[in-house]
């Protein structure tokens, strides 16, 4: 053989046995990495650890996150991670950070091939991570998203468009950026997180947009599963509906939709989809504001009220003017029986 017939074969050869020892080395990873944050929840840790013990997919890591709680969530979390050292462990945070914060933490210590979070007093389908896990590894899809089931609604919901799978094309993300969705409903790949250093924004409140969108333009492939395994609660204690109820809560989320809005000027993306990227930052912004003070009975300042008019008039020159009617959002539909 030629010498150059043998370099080529041995690359060949290199690129194959490379091939197999990354999926071998993918094989020893745990699969999907969950972070649940707890921050004064000890009533419902015990329900939470039943949710994750009792998930089919086995190969997972749990990653609590004590976010500075001041009842005994920190000791029941020791209590269950004594139990069950080979699937849970806990961080103990040395102060309250906020869900992102603790999320953060969470990351960092993660170890699987997928990340996934939960809320502690949410509850989630036996089966949901086994089901994203296995439509992930069919492609190796970057994210997936499930549906979700709102007890307080009675209704179940795709955040995201129904036809959104495989590689994101310009009709697909222009779906998703208009309808971003939730990280508790996706697992995503966890070193697209990592590689990209891409954090949560601590001690705020709806921190989650400056986390998912820009795994939305990192990321490359998605898909969709339409089941609804995620179950979210309304909690009188919970983080969204005690702390919306003043006005310096209230602009923390509209702070967190701002900060997301100028991320998104800074990406390659801003052109291509304004109008979709617009049609969001006005429904979170400015909608999305009101509805939260109107849901809990809170009188807005009308200061507050002024910040929002001058905020979008002064971001958004054309915000009357939309070719978009909607945002392509599933029908929710009652659950029954």
């Amino acid at each position: 053989l030629s010498l150059r017939r043998q370099r080529q074969m041995c690359i060949r050869d290199r690129s194959y046995y490379m091939a197999i020892l990354i999926n071998y080395m993918e094989e020893l990873m745990v699969k999907v990495s969950i972070v649940i944050p707890v921050y004064n929840a000890e009533k419902y840790i015990d329900r939470c650890v039943d949710c994750l013990l009792n998930q089919t997919l086995k190969d997972i890591e749990v990653i609590f996150v004590d976010d500075g709680s001041t009842d005994n969530s920190g000791l029941l979390l020791e209590q269950w991670c004594n139990k069950v050292p080979d699937i849970f462990q806990v961080i103990h945070s040395d102060r309250d950070r906020g869900p992102g914060g603790a999320r953060n933490l969470g990351i960092a210590k993660a170890t699987g091939s997928y990340i996934g979070f939960m809320d502690c007093d949410d509850i989630i389908d036996r089966t949901m991570y086994e089901k994203l896990y296995n439509k992930a590894a069919e492609a190796g899809y970057d994210m997936v998203d499930c549906a979700y089931y709102n007890e307080l609604s009675d209704e179940s919901a795709l955040a995201i468009g129904d036809n959104i799978t495989g590689k994101l094309d310009d009709a697909k993300r222009s779906d998703i950026i208009a309808g971003v969705g939730y990280a508790v409903t996706k697992i995503f790949r966890l070193s697209v997180i990592k590689d990209n250093n891409i954090r949560i924004r601590e001690n705020v409140i709806y921190e989650e947009p400056l986390f998912v969108y820009p795994l939305l333009f990192y990321g490359t492939t998605f898909a969709l599963m339409k089941e609804s395994f995620y179950y979210y609660r309304q909690n009188e204690e919970g983080t969204m509906h005690s702390d919306m109820e003043n006005a310096q809560t209230l602009r923390m989320h509209m702070q967190v939709q701002l900060a997301t809005w100028n991320f998104m000027k800074q990406t390659p993306f801003f052109r291509a989809f304004y109008e979709e990227i617009k049609l969001y930052f006005l429904h979170s912004y400015f909608y999305e504001t009101l509805y939260f003070a109107k849901q809990r009975a809170f009188q807005m300042p009308w200061s507050l009220y002024t910040e929002l008019e001058q905020t979008i008039k002064r971001e958004v020159a054309d915000y009357t003017e939309s070719p978009l009617s909607l945002i392509h959002i599933s029908e929710p539909t009652r659950r029954r029986g």
